[in-house]
């Protein structure tokens, strides 16, 4: 689905350290840094800037908050 979305929408991914990730890899980086999280632009690669940063840093905090009212598993 990843990369029908780069050749229909010229799409590109990014983790949450704001790395490019190839489609095909990122549902694993998401997994792999723990957040579950990709970021992804249309079209032009992203615009790093104050405001990006922070927008960025605010959708890891809120999917973080998010985690901490999920039960706990049983083990």
């Amino acid at each position: 689905m990843a990369a029908k979305q780069v050749r229909a929408h010229q799409a590109t991914y990014y983790d949450r350290n704001l790395r490019q990730v190839a489609p095909g890899q990122c549902f694993n980086a998401a997994i792999e840094d723990g957040t579950n999280i990709i970021f992804l632009t249309f079209g032009d690669d992203m615009a790093v800037c104050e405001e990006t940063v922070n927008s960025i840093a605010r959708a890891l905090q809120v999917g973080h908050d998010s985690d901490r009212d999920r039960p706990s598993k049983r083990r």
